[in-house]
């Protein structure tokens, strides 16, 4: 199951562009399917500079003038009628709750009606989906994850995407597009995939190919790649350590989950590879720089124009192309 909170209609056949839109860009990706595989047709990025209270507020589309102009423009540029759009993380929650047996027929309504128990917000105002994981069962009760998002975020987001004139055919977690990107999808095995962009960083937790935990670092790229103090590292290196303890130790009946030995480094702000060998050294990981075309096509038999390094920051939207692709 594919988490897509708004999903295309079956007779959709229109080109569909990746849109991540965030505090100081907006990034787009339109993927074509070749002899070589699943190949980028369109890549553009376009700069923000203006504050817009929409990402940090309940705010109105109107005070992102920037934002929608700059979207006009691309839609115009490069023809963009339909586009998945992402939610950043920090506006999503991610939990996970036991189901018992007989539930499990009827679990969206199980799921609503205990949402208040992990979500600070009523049941009506939210949309969620999730993920049954039929093979762990615990105590006879079946974990369910389940991800959720503000219904007041969807339709900021896609009213923001719909006054450029482009129709939001679906939105969905960044961190879930980002791992369709960078893991394989017959890899079950367990990763963290960190994601630093301009203003945050992001942790998530992948195993059996599915988002299963996040958490969101007040860190700025700049901080981590350039200007991190000694203690500063220490508290990151902390942060992501705390992660895999509580993984490796969170099962309800006393089970540790596999044990993380992976590290997978994704993002606007990655500029160096300083932070992949700091990881190494300081967590004994395999930390690695994300291959955002692993889904896409084989590296030995086609050479993409955009560098390793600026492959980091489309991760997102070619996870949103490759949505749909099998």
């Amino acid at each position: 199951m594919s988490l897509s909170f708004l999903k295309p209609s079956e007779f959709l056949s229109m080109p569909v562009f990746g849109l991540d839109i965030s505090k100081s860009s907006i990034k787009i990706i339109k993927l074509k399917r070749y002899a070589e595989g699943v190949i980028p047709d369109v890549v553009d990025e376009v700069e923000v500079s203006e504050s817009c209270e929409l990402f940090t507020s309940e705010g109105s589309i109107i005070e992102c003038k920037e934002v929608t102009d700059k979207l006009a423009a691309l839609k115009k540029k490069h023809k963009i009628n339909f586009a998945r759009i992402s939610i950043p993380e920090e506006k999503t929650y991610v939990f996970k709750v036991l189901v018992p047996k007989d539930a499990l027929y009827t679990v969206a309504e199980f799921i609503m009606y205990n949402l208040d128990q992990y979500v600070p917000l009523d049941p009506q105002e939210v949309i969620f989906d999730y993920k049954i994981l039929e093979h762990e069962v615990e105590e006879g009760k079946t974990p369910v994850i389940v991800t959720v998002i503000p219904k007041v975020i969807i339709n900021q987001y896609t009213q923001l995407a719909e006054s450029a004139g482009i129709t939001v055919v679906a939105c969905e977690p960044e961190t879930h597009a980002i791992a369709r990107a960078v893991i394989n999808r017959h890899d079950l095995n367990p990763y963290i995939i960190i994601n630093v962009d301009m203003h945050t960083t992001n942790i998530s937790i992948v195993e059996n190919n599915f988002v299963q935990y996040t958490q969101t670092l007040p860190l700025s790229g700049d901080l981590i790649t350039n200007t991190m103090t000694s203690e500063m590292s220490a508290n990151f290196k902390d942060s992501i350590n705390r992660v895999i303890i509580y993984w490796f130790t969170s099962r309800d009946r006393g089970v540790s989950n596999s044990k993380i030995e992976n590290i997978i480094l994704t993002g606007e702000s990655l500029r160096s590879t300083n932070l992949v060998n700091y990881l190494e050294t300081s967590l004994s990981v395999n930390a690695t720089l994300g291959n955002v075309w692993k889904n896409c096509f084989d590296l030995n038999e086609y050479v993409p124009k955009l560098s390793k390094e600026d492959s980091l920051k489309y991760a997102t939207c070619i996870g949103l192309c490759l949505l749909d692709i099998k």
